[in-house]
C-alpha cells in the first residue's frame, strides 16, 4: 500500500473509531487530525469534507462488514441456522466485552438524514444489502416467502442493535434470537 493510501486508510478508521466514541458531529476536525497526525489540509486534500470522510469511512466498514457476511453465509460447513445465529453470537461478544456502541449507521443516518444524502445513502444500502444478503440465503435453502421473511427478521435484527445502545440487557440477546428465528419460521438452534 502507497504511503498516500496508508495515511488515507488510517483518517477513515481514526474517524470511524472517534465518531462511534463521540458521535459524528461530536467528532472535530481537530480530535481527527489529533488523532491521525495529519494536518487538516491534507485530510481536506484526500476527502475534501469531513462528510465526505465520514461517508467514504462508513462505505469502506460498509464493504469489509457485508463481505464478512458473505463468507458467513457461504460457508458450506454451517447450517442454516449455525449461519444465522453466528451473527448473534458475535454480537454477544462486542457486548459483553463492552466493544458495541450501537449501529454505526443508525447513528450516522440519525445524524445525517437531513444533512448529508452522501451518508444517508450509505448508511440505507448497507441496512438494504443485509436484507438481500439474508433474502439470497434462504432462497438458497428454498425457504419460501424469503425477501418479506428476511426484511421481517432485520427488523427485529435492527431492533436489538437499538435496544442494546440503550443497556446491555443479556436477556434481550435470546428474546430477540427467538423472535428472529420466528420470523423466518425457523426452529431456533
Amino acid at each position: 500500500m502507497s504511503r498516500q493510501k496508508e495515511k488515507k486508510r488510517r483518517a477513515i478508521e481514526a474517524t470511524l473509531a472517534l465518531c462511534v466514541k463521540h458521535s459524528y458531529h461530536g467528532t472535530s476536525m481537530d480530535t481527527i487530525t489529533a488523532a491521525t497526525g495529519m494536518s487538516k489540509a491534507t485530510i481536506y486534500r484526500h476527502f475534501g469534507s469531513k462528510e465526505a470522510l465520514i461517508a467514504e469511512a462508513l462505505a469502506l466498514y460498509s464493504e469489509q462488514t457485508l463481505s464478512h457476511l458473505t463468507q458467513l453465509f457461504d460457508d458450506p460447513d454451517l447450517s442454516l441456522e449455525e449461519k444465522l445465529t453466528a451473527r448473534f453470537t458475535t454480537l454477544e461478544a462486542l457486548v459483553e466485552a463492552s466493544d458495541f456502541n450501537g449501529c454505526i449507521y443508525q447513528q450516522a443516518f440519525n445524524e445525517y438524514r437531513n444533512e448529508d444524502e452522501r451518508i444517508a445513502d450509505v448508511c440505507v444500502s448497507y441496512k438494504q444489502e443485509r436484507i438481500r444478503l439474508v433474502t439470497e440465503l434462504l432462497l438458497a435453502h428454498d425457504i419460501k416467502q424469503a425477501k418479506e421473511k428476511a426484511t421481517r427478521a432485520e427488523l427485529v435484527f435492527n431492533g436489538l442493535l437499538a435496544s442494546l445502545e440503550m443497556g446491555a440487557d443479556p436477556k434481550l440477546m435470546s428474546l430477540a434470537k427467538q423472535m428472529y428465528f420466528e420470523q423466518l419460521q425457523l426452529a431456533k438452534s
